[in-house]
């Protein structure tokens, strides 16, 4: 009964160890593989992403320039029609033949 007895502890202490070295061995892969990772994500997904970054912003800036320009178009438009609506009223309300002009 002993001798089972210590085989069973020693059975169990060697897969003690086992268990141990294995779970080191796993910590050890996936520290390679975070690693890993870590570098194909600088090498690879940085430089994508900070492309695909410049992209979006040059063309936010070009949508933003062209809104600016519409904006301004409109402006001057509205403006432009503003002014010869008050001219027409001005002729109108002055009565005078020939376009509001004094002869």
């Amino acid at each position: 009964l002993e001798a089972a007895l210590d085989a069973a502890r020693t059975g169990i202490a060697k897969l003690a160890r086992q268990v141990h070295y294995d779970r080191e061995e796993r910590t050890k892969a996936m520290n390679n593989i975070r690693d890993l990772a870590d570098d194909v994500g600088k090498k690879v997904v940085n430089p994508t992403f900070e492309k695909a970054h410049r992209a979006l912003e040059k063309s936010i800036g070009t949508s933003l320039k062209q809104a600016i320009v519409r904006i301004q178009t409109d402006v001057e438009s509205r403006f432009h029609l503003l002014a010869a609506e008050m001219r027409g009223q001005a002729f109108v309300q002055s009565g005078l033949p020939g376009g509001g002009r004094a002869t």
